[in-house]
């Protein structure tokens, strides 16, 4: 890749000097912006592809695309991304680079109807972020016009849409064409069916492990690699033409890709880079949180067991159940590790501190997203600290602890839960009794 020059570029920027001048866009990541800025001057089916390394700044860099399409009166665009902590990140990064004004609307937090209505906070412009799983989103009741989310994305954007759509860690999309019998997921074919009828939009593909095969390629239609006008008319005549060459075909078209000006992927390097690996000693305390947190899964899991039989879940149920369950006891246990690391990692950064090093902490999640929330229930005041892993165990207790349908179950008995007759029901069971007014 680095024997390949990008193309000459000839697209003036817009994005303000000062963001430039101070360094807050890195020319490494100015790079991707003015490459991507210029791709998008021509049309279909051209599009831009940032397969940058860890630590080079996707973010910001994806940051610098939105701003140039906002300035250029492109006022809305798509974000895609993984998980909704990183929401946050991408408000983060438009503000670093100038651009805190234009706002980030979470789609996930949205109610199914029309984006720009007044139940949604009649949003019109702005930046709509959205994790793949909210992409492809139904609405429960499966009723109304806008009961899937892709619907309620395409009515908001308008026919005529050539605003930017950024597909973040987009390799979540690479199963569009898996291979044997199996079926393509749903995230493939809706990533697809959005670039597909929104032809006009400057499309990004963001991932540093985005075409690791070919087959993974299939969602990037707008790299012009096939199709019409190309030497390969359909998907899977590229796919045969490439897979019988090997990797050495790939790494010809990722340079064609370069020397296009359509796939930009720079890694930082690690010339004199040492590392060593330190054992940190548990302490009695943490022994002990450890101890007591095992006890309480084993009692969760009892617990869960028995509510599951007490109401006879399905096996769709069930299986969901028990995926929801592991899953968050992994991530718990995880956070309780990390958790146990900090004091010894403090401790070295300030030794490093003191011999005038600079310290970098990578951290494999922050849990920023948890305390948001927490400080969005207490009206922006924190009482207490807020601990991931007790969040993650709550947040499965209230939303997957196996328990019958109380909404459907008081649609089925003619009972409205605002209800008088409601109320008198709940404090019955629960032993209340209402308070009578002196």
């Amino acid at each position: 890749m680095s024997s390949v020059e990008p193309p000459d570029v000839w697209y003036e920027m817009n994005i303000p000097e000062s963001a430039i001048n101070s360094g807050k866009l890195s020319a490494l990541q100015l790079e991707s912006v003015t490459y991507a800025s210029q791709q998008h001057e021509h049309f279909l089916p051209d599009g831009t592809r940032a397969g940058d390394g860890a630590g080079v700044g996707k973010g910001r860099t994806i940051a610098g695309i939105i701003l140039e399409n906002y300035i250029k009166s492109r006022k809305k665009s798509i974000w895609v991304s993984v998980s909704n902590d990183l929401k946050y990140d991408a408000e983060r990064d438009l503000k670093d680079i100038g651009a805190g004004h234009i706002n980030v609307n979470f789609l996930s937090k949205m109610k199914y109807g029309k984006i720009n209505s007044d139940i949604n906070g009649n949003v019109k412009k702005g930046v709509l972020f959205a994790t793949y799983s909210a992409l492809i989103g139904e609405s429960s009741s499966g009723q109304g016009k806008y009961k899937t989310r892709l619907k309620q994305i395409l009515n908001w954007c308008g026919d005529d849409f050539d605003g930017c759509i950024v597909f973040d860690e987009c390799h979540r999309a690479k199963n569009l064409c898996p291979v044997g019998s199996g079926k393509p997921t749903k995230t493939g074919t809706t990533v697809l069916e959005l670039q597909n009828r929104l032809p006009k939009a400057r499309v990004v593909y963001a991932s540093a492990t985005g075409a690791s095969e070919p087959k993974n390629m299939a969602y990037m239609v707008r790299l012009g690699i096939w199709g019409k006008g190309t030497p390969f008319p359909e998907f899977t005549d590229f796919i045969n033409a490439v897979e019988k060459r090997g990797v050495g075909a790939m790494e010809i078209v990722a340079m064609d890709m370069k020397l296009r000006g359509m796939y930009i992927a720079r890694q930082l390097s690690f010339h004199g880079v040492g590392f060593r690996i330190e054992e940190v000693p548990l302490d009695e305390d943490v022994k002990h949180v450890y101890d007591e947190s095992v006890k309480l899964w084993v009692l969760a899991r009892q617990r869960f067991q028995e509510a599951s039989e007490l109401i006879n879940a399905e096996k769709g149920m069930k299986k969901s159940m028990w995926g929801q369950f592991w899953s968050s006891h992994q991530r718990f246990f995880k956070y309780l590790c990390i958790a146990s690391k900090v004091d010894h990692a403090v401790r070295l950064a300030r030794e490093a501190v003191k011999t005038n090093r600079c310290v970098v902490i990578g951290l494999q999640s922050t849990g920023e997203a948890r305390t948001l929330e927490q400080l969005e229930k207490d009206d922006g005041e924190l009482s207490d600290f807020v601990s991931t892993a007790k969040g993650v165990f709550e947040s499965l207790v209230e939303k997957h602890f196996p328990a019958p349908d109380r909404s459907r179950i008081n649609k089925i008995l003619g009972i409205s839960e605002t209800s008088k007759e409601f109320k008198d029901i709940i404090d019955e069971v629960t032993g209340k009794t209402p308070k009578r007014k002196p």
